[in-house]
């Protein structure tokens, strides 16, 4: 009984589906949303050389595309020339002066070549990521001090950026099941 339930409830729903369109269906695939399209939710107007920084230095990282994404949202907006005065952090992923030096990193092209800034950042959130699992994210922000995590600051921090990866998260989701239904 339940079967059929579901079954001529999923013919219904087809059914309707099919019929509002007046030629024939269109097959969608699952597309991944682009580069862009997490900009435009993230309400970031990008220029090129940022999303072109952006497409290839991801491709080098070897972490989630969105929670990079959402460290990037957060540390500088996507401003590409960020430089914060008061902790000396650089670029788009505001590399701080200490991993500079440590990295021997140059400090003009962090600010001028989004691929090398995203690539070290990359390594550098890598690194945190593997040296203190689920805490990396907010060493990413406070560093290697001891105690640092439990700072209030590193806690806003670590919620901003899990709150825009969820946020690109559910865009993925919502492109698959348009494509689905469709």
């Amino acid at each position: 009984m339940r079967y059929n339930i579901i079954s001529t409830g999923l013919i219904l729903f087809l059914s309707l589906v099919y019929s509002t369109n007046a030629s024939t269906p269109t097959v969608y695939k699952y597309n991944r949303a682009s580069i862009e399209d997490k900009l435009r939710i993230l309400d970031v107007k990008a220029n090129k050389k940022v999303i072109n920084g952006l497409n290839s230095g991801i491709k080098s990282c070897y972490l989630l595309e969105n929670l990079l994404l959402s460290v990037i949202m957060v540390e500088s907006r996507f401003e590409y020339k960020a430089i914060n005065k008061k902790s000396k952090d650089f670029g788009l992923m505001q590399i701080n002066i200490n991993n500079v030096k440590k990295l021997k990193l140059d400090k003009t092209k962090l600010l001028t070549d989004t691929n090398y800034n995203i690539k070290h950042g990359c390594k550098i959130l890598t690194w945190f990521m593997a040296k203190y699992g689920e805490d990396g994210i907010g060493r990413y922000n406070c560093g290697t001090k001891k105690g640092c995590i439990k700072y209030t600051s590193t806690k806003k921090y670590v919620k901003k950026v899990m709150g825009y990866k969820v946020m690109l998260d559910k865009l993925e989701k919502v492109k698959w099941n348009i494509y689905l239904i469709l």
